[in-house]
C-alpha cells in the first residue's frame, strides 16, 4: 500500500475520532467525557471512601429480567454499577458484589430476608435494591429509583458518614403548632424528617423545658407562634452558649391550615429574639415571583408558590414566604443565602387568609425587587435579657448560669417558610415501603435542609451537591451566551405578560360588579391591556423562535464543517505536503 494512501486512511481517522470526541463531549452519553464529570466521583465522595478504616460492604441485588420490567431502571442499573465501582477504587476496604437475581431463586429470597423489596412483575418479582454493610451495623436501600439519580452519591456518602461516626449527632426539634412527630395526626408525609432521623439522633424538645442541653449540635424550631416567655428565655440561652439555631418562620402557613382546618394568625412572639440578634421578620406579608412560578389549574401562574436556585441546588421551592430583613449588629456576620428572583412581589398575608388562589393574584403588587427568603447570623450576639430567668428561685442551682454576651461559635438561620419542609413543596410521591430512599423529588429542598444542618454542626464540612445531567448539544453551548442575552428581554416580556393578565382579570371583576357608565370605561382599558397582552406575546414568541433559529443554524453550520470542510481541510494539507515532498525529491534527483 503507498504512503499516499496510508495517509489518506490515517487523515480520516483522526477526523472520525474528532467527531465522535466532539459527540461525546456535548451530547450527553455515558462516558464520562462530560462537563459535569457525572461519572466521576466528587471530591466529598473520594474524601468519604478514603476515610473508611474497617471492611465495608456493597451488595447490589439486580433482577435479570430488569431490562424488560423498564428500560430506564435497567440504563440507570449501569449508572449505579459504575459509581460503586468508583467507590470500590478509592479504598481496598469497599468490597463491591453484584447479586444476580432470578425469580423465586434461593438468592431472591436472601434479597428479601435482607429488606430489597419485591416489585411485582407480570406473574414474577423484580429486585433492584443495595444493602452497605460491615460487621457491626448494615443499612439498606430497598429499591433504587431513577428519580433520585441527582441525589445517589449524597445518599450513599451519608450511609458512610454514619458508618464511620457511628455515634450520630443530636438535632433537637420542636414544632408547637404542628404535630409532626405524632403518627395518628401525621396526615400529610414528613419524609424530611424520616431522613433527618436516619442521619441524626433527633431530640424532642418540650415546650416546658428548663435549657436545652449542650449536647444538641442544632436546634431546629418548626413554625413558633405564641411561646411560653419561659421558653424564649431557653431559645435566647442556648444560642448565647454558643448553639446553634435553625428556625422555620411563616406569615401563612399551609400546612397549619391543613392541619388546622381554618387559614392561621401570622404573628409570633419569636420576632423580638429575631430583632435582638440583627434580623427582621416581617410576618404581616406574603411575597412571590411571577418569573419562576408555579402553573396551577388551567395554566394559571401563582406567583406565591415559586422556584429560587442558589448554593448549588438547581430548584428550591417556596410557598406563601415571609420576608426578612437585616439590621447590623456590632461583631456578628451577616450572610443572606437565598433571595427571591428581580421581579419579587407582595401581598398582604391578612387579606389571603380568605381569599382564593384567583383573588389572591388580583390582590398580588409585583414590586420588581428581590425578598430575602433565608438569612444566617453568625458571631457574638447580645441577650434580649438583662437577667437569669431562674436567678433568685429554687431552680436556680439546676439551670446553666445567664450569659449576656455568646461565644462567636454562635449561628441562627432563619428560613421565612415553612411548608418549605413538607413534602408537599418538594416530594412528587413517597413510597410507604421505602420512605426515604423511594421519595421522587421535584425540587431540592429536602437536601438542601440537611445541607444546611451538617454546615452548621460542622462549618467546615463539604457537601456533594446534586448532579443534573445535562442533555444540551455543542449548538447549544455555543450560542448560550446569545441566548442569556435574550433571556433578560424574555424575563420582562413574561413579567409584562403577567401584569397584563392582572389587569385583564381585574377589569373583567369591574366589569361585571359596575354599572353601565363605568363599565364602558373598564371596556375600553380591557380593550388596551388585551391588545397589549397579543403585542407581548407576539414578542416572546418571536424572541424563542430567534433561539431557536440561532442554535438550529450553528448546528447545521458545525454538521457543514464535520462532514465536509473538515475533512476537504484535511486532505489539502495532505495534498501540499505530497506536493511539497514531490518538488523536493525532483529537485534533489535533478
Amino acid at each position: 500500500m503507498s504512503k499516499k494512501y496510508i495517509l489518506f486512511f490515517v487523515a480520516f481517522l483522526v477526523w472520525l475520532c474528532a467527531v465522535l470526541a466532539l459527540g461525546r463531549v456535548f451530547g450527553g452519553n455515558s462516558f464520562d467525557l462530560s462537563a459535569e464529570r457525572l461519572y466521576t466521583l466528587d471530591a466529598v465522595s473520594i474524601e468519604n471512601a478514603k476515610s473508611i478504616n474497617k471492611p465495608i460492604n456493597f451488595k447490589l441485588y439486580i433482577s435479570e429480567n430488569l431490562s424488560s420490567y423498564s428500560r430506564e431502571i435497567y440504563n440507570y442499573a449501569a449508572y449505579i454499577t459504575a459509581i460503586l465501582g468508583q467507590y470500590q477504587k478509592q479504598n481496598p476496604l469497599i468490597k463491591f458484589e453484584i447479586i444476580r437475581v432470578k425469580p423465586y431463586s434461593a438468592e431472591a429470597k436472601i434479597a428479601e430476608e435482607t429488606g430489597i423489596l419485591n416489585i411485582p412483575f407480570e406473574d414474577e418479582y423484580v429486585y433492584f435494591g443495595l444493602q452497605v454493610f460491615n460487621s457491626e451495623q448494615s443499612t439498606i436501600i430497598p429499591a433504587i429509583i431513577p428519580e433520585r439519580r441527582p441525589y445517589f452519591e449524597n445518599d450513599i456518602n451519608r450511609i458512610l458518614v454514619n458508618f464511620i461516626n457511628p455515634q450520630k449527632e443530636i438535632v433537637g426539634f420542636l414544632s408547637p403548632e404542628t404535630q409532626i412527630f405524632s403518627l395518628e395526626k401525621r396526615e400529610k408525609s414528613w419524609t424530611l424528617i424520616d431522613q433527618m432521623a436516619q442521619h441524626y439522633k433527633l431530640l424532642d424538645i418540650p415546650l416546658t423545658s428548663n435549657y436545652i442541653p449542650t449536647n444538641v449540635k442544632v436546634m431546629v424550631l418548626y413554625n413558633p407562634r405564641k411561646l411560653p416567655p419561659r421558653f424564649l428565655y431557653v431559645l435566647d440561652q442556648y444560642v448565647m452558649g454558643g448553639g446553634k439555631l435553625l428556625i422555620f418562620v411563616d406569615p401563612y402557613s399551609e400546612i397549619d391550615h391543613f392541619y388546622k382546618g381554618y387559614p392561621p394568625h401570622s404573628d409570633t412572639n419569636i420576632s423580638h429574639l429575631l430583632r435582638r440578634w440583627g434580623i427582621e421578620y416581617d410576618h404581616t406579608k406574603v411575597i412571590g415571583s411571577y418569573s419562576k412560578s408555579l402553573k396551577i389549574a388551567d395554566g394559571i401562574q401563582y406567583p406565591l408558590w415559586f422556584f429560587v436556585s442558589g448554593n448549588g441546588m438547581e430548584k428550591l421551592h417556596f410557598r406563601t414566604a415571609g420576608s426578612l430583613e437585616i439590621i447590623p449588629q456590632e461583631n456578628v456576620n451577616y450572610e443572606v443565602m437565598l433571595q427571591t428572583p428581580a421581579d419579587g412581589g407582595e401581598i398582604k398575608s391578612e387579606s389571603l387568609r380568605y381569599s382564593s388562589k384567583k383573588m389572591a393574584i388580583e390582590h398580588y403588587n409585583t414590586k420588581d425587587k428581590t425578598y430575602n427568603l433565608i438569612v444566617k447570623a453568625s458571631g457574638e450576639f447580645f441577650s434580649s435579657y438583662t437577667e437569669g430567668y431562674y436567678d433568685n428561685t429554687e431552680q436556680q442551682e439546676s439551670i446553666p448560669p445567664f450569659i449576656y454576651v455568646s461565644s462567636p461559635k454562635a449561628a441562627v438561620v432563619v428560613v421565612a417558610d415553612s411548608d418549605f419542609v413538607s413534602d408537599d413543596s418538594w416530594a412528587l410521591y413517597s413510597d410507604k415501603n421505602n420512605m426515604i430512599y423511594g421519595t421522587a423529588p421535584y425540587a431540592d429542598n429536602a437536601e438542601y435542609v440537611l445541607s444546611l444542618i451538617d454546615n452548621l454542626i460542622n462549618e467546615n464540612q463539604k457537601v456533594c451537591h446534586p448532579k443534573y445531567f445535562d442533555t444540551s448539544n455543542i449548538a447549544a453551548e455555543i450560542v448560550k451566551p446569545l441566548i442569556m442575552q435574550n433571556a433578560q428581554l424574555k424575563t420582562q416580556l413574561e413579567n409584562a405578560i403577567n401584569t397584563e393578565k392582572n389587569n385583564i382579570r381585574k377589569f373583567k371583576t369591574f366589569i361585571s360588579l359596575s354599572d353601565k357608565g363605568k363599565s364602558l370605561k373598564y371596556r375600553e382599558q380591557l380593550a388596551s391591556s388585551e391588545e397589549k397582552l397579543q403585542k407581548y406575546n407576539s414578542d416572546l414568541e418571536r424572541l424563542n423562535n430567534l433561539n431557536i433559529h440561532q442554535t438550529k443554524h450553528t448546528l447545521n453550520i458545525i454538521v457543514i464543517l464535520n462532514l465536509f470542510v473538515i475533512p476537504l481541510f484535511l486532505n489539502m494539507i495532505i495534498w501540499i505536503y505530497l506536493f511539497s515532498r514531490r518538488k523536493r525529491q525532483q529537485k534533489e534527483t535533478k
